[in-house]
C-alpha cells in the first residue's frame, strides 16, 4: 500500500498540493499523512482544502502533532555533517551500495526510486510505503511502483547490499 504525506516539508504551494493530493486519491492511494509543522504548519489547511470537495470519505487522515519549539531550523540542521562526508569509509560503503543499487535497478529497467518503493512494497515486514511527492510528476513516477513485483531471492540481495552498506551483518 503507498500513502501519501502530503504536502510534504517545505514551502508549499496550495494549488499544486492539492493537486497532487487529488491525483493520488484518484490512482487510488487512500491514506494521507499530515502533521502540525510540516510546511510551515499550512499542511493541514491544504489537506482540508483538497478533501472540501467530497473526498473527506474517502481517506484514512492521519494528523500528527510535533512539539513546534523542537523543531528549529531546517530538517538538514539537526543532521550531523558527517553523514555526508564521503572521506568517511562508512558513508563510502552507503554510496558505493547506492551506485551498484542503481545500476541494477537500470538494467532491471526501472529508477532507483521505482527498486526502493516496490523494494518496500514487496517486503513483507512493511506495510506501507510513505511517498512524499513535490509535483503530479513525482506522483505518477512513484505510482509505477505498485505494479513491481520483487521476487524473495530479489527482496534478500538488496537487504543483503544494505546490511553490508551499513555494516550490519547480513540477514540469514
Amino acid at each position: 500500500m503507498l500513502t501519501r504525506d502530503c504536502p510534504p516539508p517545505g514551502e508549499p504551494d496550495h494549488d499544486e498540493s492539492i493537486r497532487i493530493i487529488h491525483a493520488a486519491l484518484d490512482a487510488g492511494i487512500n491514506f494521507l499523512g499530515t502533521a502540525d509543522v510540516y510546511s510551515t504548519g499550512e499542511s493541514e489547511e491544504i489537506v482540508g482544502k483538497a478533501l472540501a470537495s467530497g473526498k473527506r470519505d474517502d481517506v484514512v487522515l492521519a494528523s500528527r502533532r510535533a512539539e513546534r519549539e523542537q523543531v528549529q531550523g531546517p530538517p538538514s540542521a539537526a543532521r550531523p555533517p558527517a553523514r555526508f562526508d564521503m572521506s568517511d569509509p562508512a558513508n563510502q560503503r552507503k554510496l558505493d551500495a547506492a551506485e551498484k543499487l542503481a545500476q541494477r535497478a537500470e538494467q532491471a529497467g526501472i529508477t532507483l526510486i521505482e527498486l526502493a518503493l516496490a523494494f518496500a512494497l514487496n517486503h513483507p515486514a512493511v506495510t506501507a510505503a510513505i511517498i512524499g511527492p513535490r509535483t503530479v510528476g513525482h506522483l505518477e513516477s512513484q505510482l509505477t511502483a505498485a505494479e513491481i513485483e520483487l521476487t524473495g531471492n530479489v527482496l534478500d540481495r538488496i537487504e543483503a547490499r544494505a546490511a553490508r552498506a551499513s555494516g550490519a551483518a547480513p540477514p540469514a
